[in-house]
């Protein structure tokens, strides 16, 4: 099973989730994670970052605010001491850290999908199939708020703006029978009262047509007014 979200549902926990239940998900990185640390390089063999200047940050272990946790990596206090870019890569710490989310790997498997063929293919899609059904959902059918209560009351009302919308697309597909229509100018004759008796005359035989089924009952209403 294949899904492609938005960016907003971006997050280590989703895509944990969506592995979890075997979905291949293609939702583009958002939020704080940043996949490339210049200058350090990821050694996935020793779980350590290593500096182009030559200093090592290991692991330090896994620490938790809440729900979410994050990998510390810690470089040695003699590693940074004489570092040419230690003021602008430290600030005012003694030594480098670099804080590293518990999904890192989450994150990286989502960006190699992104960055695939197949990854770009569906996104060149979503933009030309899906983004702009949620635009006119959102903008015209009245989607940017719903008056229902939970996600029952929201779920029916997707569904009624979705009817919709694919019931307009199917009106404006369908081929629909050409229809001729003439008009022809009117003739006063000189009198106004002809004109009059014309529009008259060609209202009443418009509703005799239309209302053929009851003839008789128009006949004896306009006769006796």
């Amino acid at each position: 099973m294949q899904a492609g979200p938005p960016a907003r549902f971006s997050s280590g926990e989703n895509y944990a989730a969506l592995e979890h239940r075997q979905i291949e998900a293609y939702i583009p990185l958002f939020g704080r994670y940043i996949p490339v640390r210049d200058p350090f390089t990821y050694e996935p063999e020793k779980d350590q970052y290593r500096c182009t200047h030559g200093a090592i940050l290991r692991n330090h272990g896994l620490k938790m605010a809440g729900e979410y946790g994050s990998y510390h990596y810690i470089a040695n206090y003699s590693a940074c001491q004489n570092c040419p870019i230690k003021e602008s890569c430290c600030g005012k710490r003694d030594r480098k850290s670099l804080s590293v989310t518990m999904y890192y790997r989450e994150y990286e498997r989502m960006q190699a999908r992104l960055t695939s063929a197949k990854g770009k293919r569906l996104k060149r899609r979503r933009s030309a199939v899906v983004e702009p059904v949620f635009g006119s959902l959102l903008n015209y059918f009245g989607l940017r708020r719903t008056p229902g209560k939970g996600k029952t009351g929201a779920h029916k009302r997707m569904v009624m703006a979705a009817t919709a919308y694919n019931l307009k697309k199917w009106l404006l597909a369908k081929r629909w029978p050409k229809v001729v229509t003439q008009v022809l100018a009117l003739h006063l004759g000189g009198s106004f009262f002809a004109f009059i008796e014309g529009i008259t005359s060609t209202a009443y035989l418009f509703l005799k047509e239309l209302c053929n089924s009851h003839v008789r009952l128009f006949e004896t209403r306009i006769f006796e007014a």
